[in-house]
């Protein structure tokens, strides 16, 4: 965080807020699954359909593994001219 800080300082600008949200994102993507199982299953999907859902779901887990094992983070900038 701090180096993210000192490069927008850098550049002319001034950091307000630098918040890690990474489990709020964690969170938002496993609710986000939750909600979406019902609704892919309740629509009989075609086989085509069900190995993209994989692949994406694939996708997401990777990212909250990454979260998780600290190699990802999502934080929150609010930055502006001084």
């Amino acid at each position: 965080e701090a180096e993210l800080r000192a490069a927008l300082r850098a550049v002319g600008l001034d950091v307000r807020t630098a918040e890690d949200e990474s489990a709020i994102l964690r969170t938002h993507i496993l609710d986000g699954w939750k909600a979406y199982q019902p609704t892919l299953l309740a629509s009989s999907p075609s086989p085509e359909l069900v190995m993209q859902a994989l692949e994406e779901g694939e996708r997401w887990r990777r990212c909250v593994a990454a979260l998780d094992g600290g190699a990802l983070r999502h934080t929150r900038i609010i930055a502006s001219k001084p």
